[in-house]
């Protein structure tokens, strides 16, 4: 049995999928994504891991409320959610200290060996340094985790260098929408 936590780049997984699958909603079950994917691969959920910057409530109260809910949403189904106010610079926000969330995280699931394969749902090539360090650390603790990425399955896209690459279709998307 191959136990798996994913973790989900929100910001970029609403992004790559928008992108490849024209413009699809951005309303993710991740925990439902996160299954049909694992199943396809014979793998057992263990837990899903979501992670985002949201905007103020004073910069932009809409867009705060929206995601606030979606997030509430995915705390219902047993989603553990991870979000950080967006930093603005001349009016844009940006996400600042998501991917080292992400990254401190998976390095503690290898330290604590608490899953075979942790699964990324991004495609943010800046991971390929936490893929060379799990490796790293597999070596040194003789560790076995395996770290893949799961991404759109669309022409111009692929996963992050030095992982296994997973791609779920439209149709999976679509099946994992609240």
């Amino acid at each position: 049995m191959t136990k798996v936590i994913t973790l989900f780049d929100g910001q970029n997984l609403f992004h790559m999928a928008r992108h490849a699958f024209d413009g699809v909603p951005s309303r993710i079950n991740p925990q439902a994504l996160a299954l049909l994917v694992c199943q396809k691969q014979g793998w057992v959920l263990a837990e899903t891991r979501y992670y985002t910057g949201i905007h103020s409530s004073q910069e932009n109260a809409r867009l705060n409320a929206v995601v606030q809910t979606h997030l509430k949403k995915m705390d219902a189904v047993g989603v553990h959610t991870y979000s950080r106010v967006l930093h603005y610079h001349k009016g844009i926000g940006r996400e600042k200290g998501i991917d080292m969330r992400i990254a401190l995280d998976a390095i503690n699931i290898v330290h604590t060996k608490s899953a075979d394969v942790i699964l990324l749902f991004s495609q943010d090539q800046d991971f390929v340094e936490l893929a060379e360090e799990i490796r790293t650390l597999n070596r040194i603790y003789g560790g076995s985790v395996k770290i893949a990425s799961a991404f759109p399955d669309a022409p111009t896209l692929r996963g992050i260098y030095k992982t296994d690459w997973l791609k779920y279709s439209k149709v999976d998307y679509l099946a994992s929408l609240f």
